[in-house]
Formats: C-alpha cells, sequence, structure tokens
C-alpha cells in the first residue's frame, strides 16, 4: 500500500515544489521591475508641510573656514574622520582653569556635536567662495571697540551674553551648547522655539 502511495506522493512533492519556485521567481521579476515609490511628505491638517519636531544643528563645522583651509571647501572622507577624533580628543583634554580663571562650564555641558556636516565642507559660510564673511571697515571697527569696553558697562555686552536674545539669523546658527529647536505648527503661523535663551520666533 505504501508502495502504491510512494508514486503519486513523490509527484505531487515535485509538482509543489515547481509551482512554488515559479511563484516566487514571478515574484521576484515583479519586484524587480517596479519602480520605487515617492515620499510623501506628511501634512498638517490645514494642509502645510509638516516641519513639526525637535530638531538640532550641532555640528563641529566651524561657522568660517579656517585659514589654513583657504582654498579647500570639501574635506576628503579620511580628512573629514580625523577633524572627528581631533575634536573628540580636545573635549576629553578637559583640565582645570588656569590660576586666576575663575573657569566657565566643563565639557560636560557642552553639546557642540561630533561630526561634520555632510557634504563635508570646511564651513558653513558658502558665499563668498573663500568661505568668510567679509566685514565692512566700520562695522569691524565697532566691533573692536566694543570687545575693548565690554568690561565696563552691560551697555557694551551683546544681548546674547545678557541673555535676550541671539537675534536672527543668529540665532538659527550653531553654538557650543543648546542647539535644540523646537518647531510648532498653527493655521497660518510657524513657531521656532530655541534651546538657547528659551525664545521663541513666530513666523506668519
Amino acid at each position: 500500500m505504501l508502495r502504491d502511495l510512494e508514486g503519486p506522493m513523490r509527484r505531487n512533492v515535485a509538482l509543489t515544489l515547481l509551482v512554488a519556485t515559479a511563484f516566487i521567481g514571478a515574484s521576484v521579476a515583479a519586484q524587480s521591475k517596479r519602480t520605487p515609490g515617492r515620499w510623501t511628505p506628511p501634512r498638517t491638517p490645514d494642509g502645510q508641510p509638516d516641519v513639526q519636531g525637535i530638531w538640532t544643528n550641532a555640528t563641529i563645522t566651524p561657522f568660517e573656514r579656517p585659514a589654513n583651509l583657504r582654498d579647500k571647501a570639501f574635506l576628503t572622507e579620511a580628512e573629514a574622520e580625523a577633524f572627528e577624533r581631533q575634536a573628540a580628543t580636545r573635549r576629553e583634554e578637559d583640565g582645570p582653569p588656569r590660576p586666576g580663571d575663575v573657569g566657565s562650564y566643563n565639557q560636560f555641558w557642552f553639546d557642540s556635536g561630533d561630526r561634520v556636516v555632510s557634504t563635508r565642507r570646511t564651513s558653513l559660510v558658502i558665499e563668498p567662495p573663500d568661505g568668510r564673511v567679509p566685514l565692512r571697515p566700520e562695522a569691524e571697527a565697532a566691533r573692536n571697540y566694543t570687545s575693548a569696553h565690554e568690561g565696563d558697562s552691560y551697555e557694551f555686552m551683546s544681548v546674547w551674553d545678557r541673555c535676550i536674545t541671539r537675534g536672527a539669523p543668529g540665532g538659527m546658527f550653531p553654538a557650543g551648547y543648546n542647539n535644540a529647536y523646537q518647531i510648532v505648527q498653527t493655521p497660518g503661523y510657524v513657531v521656532i522655539h530655541y534651546e538657547m535663551i528659551h525664545e521663541a520666533r513666530i513666523i506668519p
């Protein structure tokens, strides 16, 4: 009896494997021909692009291009890795303040990031091509005068030092710490709440 069933069973198993193989092959072929779908960004209930959430712009890429990289707009992958290692080493070398220096925050409180920007640019400034902001002579003179007298009165201190505001667009630039932003949207408005100084910028 078992011998009588052996032939049909083998044929059934073989047929099953053949059908399964054909199905899998057709499925793989269909997937290979399928074009990737377009990403649909989320939207708010009133139909605006939804950019709400907690964001950070912490990066070790400097705002302006360092003088030793004057003619270099981008780092190589190896140079970027070396730059990140150097930044990590500096954070670990958090020694006591020099005699007479009351000190400031130690590295535990800083969150300046540990990576360069994804493009590996050598500065956040991309125009002019040298990656440095050209200062007008009168603005540079005013800055130097204020810096020389900032200990004389609060009037010479920046509004950032006085914890009033970082201003615009300065508030969107990375700093040594407090680089988080919360974005909230309501119908007709976008609110950017800065971690630094905890101020809110309301944009109609």
